[in-house]
């Protein structure tokens, strides 16, 4: 898991690889496992919900405990080397949306695992 936090705005990104099958249910189980679903969060409020053949994505608000409201986008997605990752942006709830997506599409234009073939 690599994580890149902002030191001027508060924004945060963490990049990791998932274990399930598809980028769908590997978001659903972020989203609502019993023992550790963010959806169990304070004040969470889901927000779009998007998905293709190889990605799956959903925006979602909550409440920190330390860092007071948050926004976040959690990508799930099929790599060229057909491994499953996750790219999670988020900021304060205050922020614009597109800065806190910002860093999500940088990273996800130019992911490329070593070894893999990327266009």
């Amino acid at each position: 898991m690599v994580y890149y936090d902002s030191p001027s705005d508060g924004r945060q990104l963490q990049i990791f690889a998932v274990s399930e099958a598809t980028p769908a249910e590997s978001l659903d189980l972020a989203e609502n496992d019993p023992g550790y679903g963010y959806a169990k969060q304070p004040g969470y409020q889901p927000g779009a919900r998007t998905s293709g053949d190889t990605w799956a994505e959903l925006s979602y608000r909550y409440d920190d405990q330390d860092k007071g409201p948050r926004q976040v986008v959690d990508h799930r997605f099929q790599a060229a080397d057909g491994t499953l990752y996750a790219i999670r942006a988020s900021g304060p709830g205050s922020l614009a949306a597109d800065l806190v997506r910002g860093p999500l599409t940088t990273a996800l234009d130019s992911f490329c695992p070593a070894g893999a073939r990327c266009s």
